[in-house]
Protein backbone atom coordinates (compact mmCIF):
# COMPACT_ATOMS: atom_id res chain seq x y z
CA UNK A 1 0.00 0.00 0.00
CA UNK A 2 2.71 2.75 0.49
CA UNK A 3 4.03 2.15 -2.56
CA UNK A 4 0.40 3.05 -4.43
CA UNK A 5 0.46 6.12 -2.74
CA UNK A 6 3.96 6.92 -3.47
CA UNK A 7 3.37 6.33 -7.13
CA UNK A 8 0.42 8.07 -6.87
CA UNK A 9 1.70 10.81 -4.86
CA UNK A 10 3.54 12.80 -8.66
CA UNK A 11 0.40 12.71 -10.22
CA UNK A 12 -1.64 14.14 -7.60
CA UNK A 13 0.79 17.25 -7.38
CA UNK A 14 2.03 17.54 -10.80
CA UNK A 15 3.18 21.17 -10.00
CA UNK A 16 2.38 24.56 -9.41
CA UNK A 17 -1.00 25.36 -11.29
CA UNK A 18 -1.02 28.35 -13.39
CA UNK A 19 -4.64 30.51 -14.08
CA UNK A 20 -5.36 32.23 -17.89
CA UNK A 21 -7.78 34.26 -18.36
CA UNK A 22 -10.00 31.48 -19.76
CA UNK A 23 -9.68 29.85 -16.48
CA UNK A 24 -13.43 29.76 -14.77
CA UNK A 25 -13.97 28.61 -10.76
CA UNK A 26 -16.74 27.57 -8.84
CA UNK A 27 -16.48 29.03 -5.09
CA UNK A 28 -19.00 26.85 -3.00
CA UNK A 29 -19.24 28.92 0.21
CA UNK A 30 -17.72 31.86 -0.93
CA UNK A 31 -19.74 34.16 1.61
CA UNK A 32 -17.98 33.04 4.52
CA UNK A 33 -13.96 31.19 5.17
CA UNK A 34 -12.34 28.76 3.58
CA UNK A 35 -14.62 29.46 0.02
CA UNK A 36 -14.32 33.16 0.33
CA UNK A 37 -10.91 32.90 0.16
CA UNK A 38 -10.71 30.31 -2.15
CA UNK A 39 -12.52 32.37 -4.26
CA UNK A 40 -10.54 35.92 -3.91
CA UNK A 41 -7.71 34.12 -4.84
CA UNK A 42 -8.53 32.89 -7.66
CA UNK A 43 -10.13 36.47 -8.90
CA UNK A 44 -6.54 37.80 -8.06
CA UNK A 45 -5.29 34.90 -10.87
CA UNK A 46 -7.41 36.67 -13.03
CA UNK A 47 -9.77 33.54 -12.91
CA UNK A 48 -14.02 33.89 -13.08
CA UNK A 49 -15.30 33.05 -10.58
CA UNK A 50 -18.76 32.12 -9.86
CA UNK A 51 -20.48 31.92 -6.19
CA UNK A 52 -23.66 29.33 -6.63
CA UNK A 53 -25.55 30.43 -3.06
CA UNK A 54 -28.37 30.12 -1.49
CA UNK A 55 -29.02 34.15 -0.35
CA UNK A 56 -28.10 36.53 -3.38
CA UNK A 57 -27.81 39.45 -0.89
CA UNK A 58 -24.96 37.88 1.13
CA UNK A 59 -23.51 37.32 -1.62
CA UNK A 60 -23.08 40.39 -3.07
CA UNK A 61 -22.21 41.78 -0.34
CA UNK A 62 -19.33 39.84 -0.57
CA UNK A 63 -18.27 40.21 -3.71
CA UNK A 64 -18.98 44.48 -3.00
CA UNK A 65 -15.95 44.22 -0.64
CA UNK A 66 -13.52 43.59 -3.74
CA UNK A 67 -9.99 43.75 -2.64
CA UNK A 68 -8.87 44.39 -6.33
CA UNK A 69 -7.68 41.76 -8.83
CA UNK A 70 -7.81 42.35 -12.41
CA UNK A 71 -9.72 39.44 -13.11
CA UNK A 72 -13.83 39.00 -14.13
CA UNK A 73 -15.38 39.92 -10.09
CA UNK A 74 -17.13 36.60 -8.87
CA UNK A 75 -20.66 36.59 -10.21
CA UNK A 76 -24.26 35.79 -7.77
CA UNK A 77 -26.24 33.46 -8.73
CA UNK A 78 -29.13 32.44 -6.30
CA UNK A 79 -29.12 28.66 -5.78
CA UNK A 80 -32.44 26.91 -5.61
Amino acid sequence: MPGLLVSLTPQAFSGKPEFTEKDVVIAIGANTGVGNETAWMAYARHARVYTPARSEVKTRRVIRRDPGGGGTPPRAREAS
